[in-house]
């Protein structure tokens, strides 16, 4: 009767010990996988030219995405987003029909 509560007591000291290194393990897998700096989507959309964001548009663009390269936005109570587009006119996508990218190029040094 002795041995088997001695038994029960190293049995769960060791499996919290096992649990324990598991977890750190695992954290340690995860903070590698969140050191990405810049992501896959964002390098495919990048553009020369000299603005702060990226929409692409899923909404107005007829079953294709459209880019459109501006450096505002506003954010509508009703989630979606205006701004005024290259055309000069203001251009209105409903949510969630869009994605926001900030451009992922350094601004040019001049």
């Amino acid at each position: 009767m002795k041995y088997d509560n001695l038994a029960c007591i190293v049995g769960g000291i060791v499996t919290i010990f096992a649990l324990g290194i598991l977890y750190l393990k695992d954290r340690d897998a995860y903070k590698e996988e969140q050191k990405v700096e810049t992501p896959v989507e964002a390098v495919e959309f990048a553009h020369d030219w000299e603005c702060r964001f990226i929409i692409v548009d899923g909404y107005n663009g007829n079953g294709e995405d459209l880019k459109h390269y501006i450096n505002d936005y506003q954010r509508n109570t009703d989630h979606s987003i205006t701004f005024v587009g290259r055309d000069g006119l203001l251009t209105t996508i409903p949510y969630p029909y869009f994605q926001i990218i900030p451009n992922p190029r350094p601004k040019r040094e001049e």
